[in-house]
């Protein structure tokens, strides 16, 4: 480029080249009047109203940025900053408060405590307190530090300076309580859908000061309020309120401050923390009228100094009386996920798992986070047994494979061409991977139901992945373990192997599955007139589960001889039985007995739900809502969304699929006689069916409720066990009510079919009563939550 070029080119980057003229004639131009303008808010609302649900109107140059720029930074509704500060001339937190009025701000700051355990922020609730504000500003890291710093106004009195020691203590003692229980979430994995806020806005929580310290503070303080002379002059319902609401704070910190250690020697105290803590609630509950609210004590304009870049928000309210019952719930909780502890078996501890976490109340966030904690800590489960071994005792309670495969003495061998080593390097590589799916399992089953749901369907891909690769490994070791096959299992000629470790990861894929699709009824994402297809999906999970239990059950109790059976264990390279092992193939059958007949309840039930529900549908008591952008196809294919990609089972196709159980099934003409006939013999065989179905749900799942805990692996969750049952009990039994009330309205359609000569209509006279009505609402309340029922009501 030569010199001309370059004067070009500086000349075109001269600013005052162009139409956009100098600076001194922008400085010069006229600012336009405001008539120029036109107000447009009424217009812009009107013609907002007429935009659909879910319709966006979008300027192309309208970007994020000029979004983000347009909010109104120095209004005090958006920016925190520019809230009033609060100074001692507003409000001293050295000045005299009645000892009712210590109370109100106790219990007020317990309620804002509750609030954030339900997942409301520390910025509106417990920080917005202007005492525990003032205890924090300095960032404390010891006790003395930890003081009110305030002007002390005049004419205070030595009760005065005794009762703001007894508040002092107090919501120090409330903070720790937060700090405990935000360490133990954030210890474990949580996502930020989790219904809890983690957030400090780097304010220390006296991490720096142990519970034992406060714990101690607080009980100088109650003795010091108890043994004061100034104190003995107040009524008795007044100084004892005090004391128990210290008491309780003491509880709440023991509890909160529980480590693993502390929960395997939980049994063994004579009054357990978390027990002192809920009788205490009761206590303090008695007393709260005795106090006086002090509203002043509480501002959200603490919030203008907190680390934050969200507009101010309100702050949270919980009533007191909903603050105990959801401390006295966690209480409960709390003592149940110790059981836990009590490791019996993988399938009780796997037991204990799905039924605490499916309660109707779902479980705190604190309290799911602790059970991950008590479950899997150091890759050590319920602190008793490694993750592999756990894993390995889960396989052998459900396959029982040879005892070659997990013979300890495979892992001393060292020459690469024994059968040994080959053994062993195979099993540690599939325990390696397995381990990581059982932790995540665990870990996944310990969130919230929404989250478990979605997290699930994550699991199922990898689950699918190493479904296959233990198939490979299952191949292998088959040459170092000299595993006896099975004839005439699928074919009468054909040699079958058991498969011991693809078997055990596909029980566990076939489970998801069917949880995935049954948490959709838990969760309601499913509407009435989807109910049979998603019936239909689960019915097909649970045939193949019941199809892969019976294989596996073959191979644990092989056919007699005569069958060409071989039983394994015996023959070649077996070296015999083993008592031990004649012991656990004992075990794995009951166990095997038990899962069957589970899963044919099951299955019953499901069966029985999707007749019925096929019933409202072909009725016309269900109808899908008009959906002029969707058609039964695309809603069916996003239901199978998260099996699409699985390889077992197969993916479900739409064409290969049942469509009436997707869809209405229309009415025939009443005209046509024949039409009628058929349609109505399809119904009363659906009505059959169903009648059935549920008639064997109920025989099973009475079985299921006398059997022992022992068989059904139930014995750390007893009481959730039998809540299970009477739940699946009560939907049989509402289940059978609907067929009755469906079986009368067939009736009712097949009498206006009549005897007429082909017509295939009833003649109708002057004195005939008009056709009953009727409408089908479903009930998520009363019955088990996988297992809603409708139910039948006529129309007056």
């Amino acid at each position: 480029m030569d010199g001309a070029d370059l004067s070009d080119g500086f000349q075109r980057l001269d600013v005052n080249d162009g139409s956009g003229g100098s600076p001194s004639e922008h400085e010069d131009s006229p600012t336009r009047p405001a008539s120029d303008y036109t107000d447009i808010t009424e217009r812009f609302f009107n013609e907002s109203c007429s935009l659909l649900i879910g319709q966006l109107v979008q300027d192309p140059n309208f970007t994020l940025l000029d979004a983000v720029g347009a909010l109104e930074i120095m209004d005090p509704k958006m920016d925190s900053g520019l809230m009033p500060a609060i100074t001692e001339e507003h409000f001293n937190v050295l000045a005299s408060r009645s000892p009712e009025e210590i109370i109100g701000i106790m219990d007020q700051l317990f309620s804002y405590e509750m609030a954030w355990h339900n997942g409301s922020s520390l910025g509106q609730t417990v920080f917005i307190c202007l005492y525990v504000d003032n205890l924090l500003q300095n960032a404390p890291r010891s006790l003395e530090k930890a003081i009110f710093t305030a002007t002390p106004p005049a004419g205070q009195t030595e009760l005065d300076v005794v009762l703001l020691k007894v508040l002092r203590a107090y919501c120090l003692g409330v903070v720790k309580c937060c700090g405990l229980v935000n360490w133990t979430i954030l210890s474990q994995f949580t996502l930020e859908e989790e219904d809890f806020v983690t957030q400090t806005y780097d304010i220390a929580l006296l991490d720096v000061i142990s519970a034992d310290a406060l714990c101690r503070e607080l009980a100088i303080t109650s003795s010091l309020f108890v043994e004061s002379e100034h104190t003995k002059d107040l009524p008795e319902d007044i100084r004892r309120a005090i004391v128990d609401r210290i008491d309780h704070r003491i509880s709440m910190l023991r509890a909160f401050s529980l480590t693993v250690e502390d929960y395997n020697k939980y049994k063994e105290n004579p009054l357990p923390p978390w027990e002192e803590c809920s009788r205490l609630t009761d206590v303090i509950t008695e007393t709260t009228s005795l106090g006086k609210p002090v509203v002043e004590a509480f501002s959200t304009y603490v919030q203008r100094k907190l680390a934050t870049t969200v507009p101010p928000r309100p702050e949270i309210q919980l009533p007191f009386d909903e603050a105990t019952k959801n401390l006295k719930r966690t209480c409960k909780d709390m003592s149940e996920i110790v059981n836990i502890l009590h490791y019996i078996s993988p399938a009780n501890t796997m037991n204990f798992l799905m039924r605490f976490t499916t309660r109707r109340i779902t479980p705190s966030t604190y309290v799911r986070c602790s059970l991950q904690c008590l479950l899997v800590q150091n890759w050590m489960v319920v602190g008793k047994i490694h993750i592999k071994e756990y894993i390995m005792d889960d396989i052998r309670e459900l396959t029982c494979p040879i005892p070659e495969l997990f013979d300890p003495l495979n892992d001393a061998a060292e020459a690469p061409q024994s059968a040994e080593y080959n053994i062993s390097r195979r099993k540690d590589w599939f325990l390696e991977k397995a381990m990581n799916l059982i932790l995540g399992l665990f870990q996944r089953l310990c969130m919230n139901r929404p989250r478990v749901r979605r997290s699930l369907c994550h699991a199922l891909v990898e689950f699918d992945t190493f479904q296959s690769s233990a198939e490979k490994i299952d191949s292998d070791l088959r040459q170092f373990t000299n595993e006896p096959p099975l004839l005439g299992l699928d074919s009468e000629d054909e040699e079958t192997f058991q498969y011991p470790l693809s078997s055990w990861v596909f029980h566990y894929k076939l489970k998801i599955m069917e949880l995935v699709v049954l948490l959709g009824f838990e969760l309601e994402i499913y509407q009435p007139y989807e109910y049979a297809g998603m019936y239909w999906q689960v019915q097909q999970y649970i045939r193949s589960h019941l199809q892969h239990l019976e294989r596996i059950k073959m191979h644990v109790i092989p056919r007699s001889a005569s069958r060409g059976g071989n039983v394994p264990g015996e023959g070649a390279g077996a070296g015999g039985e083993t008592e031990e092992y004649k012991s656990q193939r004992v075990k794995t059958a009951n166990f095997l007995s038990y899962l069957l007949l589970e899963t044919s309840a099951m299955h019953d039930l499901v069966s029985a739900l999707l007749n019925t529900h096929r019933l409202t549908l072909s009725l016309g008591l269900v109808l899908p809502p008009p959906q002029p952008y969707s058609t039964p196809e695309l809603r069916f294919l996003l239901r199978m969304k998260p099996f699409r990609s699985l390889s077992v089972p197969e993916p479900f196709e739409w064409e290969s699929s049942p469509w009436e159980f997707f869809q209405r099934n229309e009415m025939p003409d009443p005209e046509d006689g024949e039409a009628r006939g058929v349609w109505l013999g399809d119904i009363k065989d659906t009505l059959d069916e169903a009648t059935q179905f549920v008639a064997d749900a109920r025989k099973h799942y009475d079985l299921l409720a006398r059997m022992r805990l022992e068989v059904c692996r139930a014995e750390l969750c007893e009481e959730m066990h039998r809540t299970n049952i009477k739940d699946t009990l009560r939907s049989c039994i509402a289940t059978s009510i609907a067929i009755s009330e469906l079986a009368k309205i067939v009736a009712e359609e097949e009498e206006e079919k009549g005897p007429g000569e082909g017509k295939g209509k009833k003649a109708v006279d002057e004195t005939t009563a008009p056709k009953k009505k009727y409408k089908v609402t479903i009930d998520t309340a009363k019955y088990h939550s996988w297992f809603p029922v409708p139910v039948v009501a006529q129309v007056e």
